[in-house]
């Protein structure tokens, strides 16, 4: 299986240890990801130099057709690579939604909620 992942690549954010941990474990269970780094990427990631840079050197010549996961605020989902099947992981820190929010809520095919 292949999957296009998106998101903060970093150690130093919640976000970009979900992410990290995430491709880590696909990586492990024989998921080739295709990495497409959000903003700066850290040049560091640690334990995790050698999975993130393949990931990224696969994005070259991604597929397409691919699911997409995108790890992002709530109000950064609507982005997807390819294709395929959208997905987003995000983490609800509020009580209620913007409708901007909402807006972007929608834009993924599926959502995973870590609460």
């Amino acid at each position: 299986m292949k999957l296009n992942l998106s998101g903060y690549v970093t150690p130093t954010t919640s976000y970009g240890l979900v992410l990290l941990n995430l491709l880590n474990e696909f990586t492990k269970n024989g998921i080739e990801c295709s990495l497409f780094p959000t903003g700066v990427r850290e040049n560091d990631c640690g334990i995790f130099n050698d999975v993130v840079n393949k990931a990224i050197t696969n994005s070259i010549l991604f597929d397409d057709k691919a699911p997409s996961l995108r790890v992002a605020h709530q109000f950064d989902l609507a982005t997807r690579i390819g294709k395929g099947q959208a997905f987003g992981y995000t983490f609800f820190e509020m009580n209620h939604l913007t409708p901007f929010e909402k807006r972007h809520i929608d834009s993924v095919d599926k959502l995973f909620v870590v609460s």
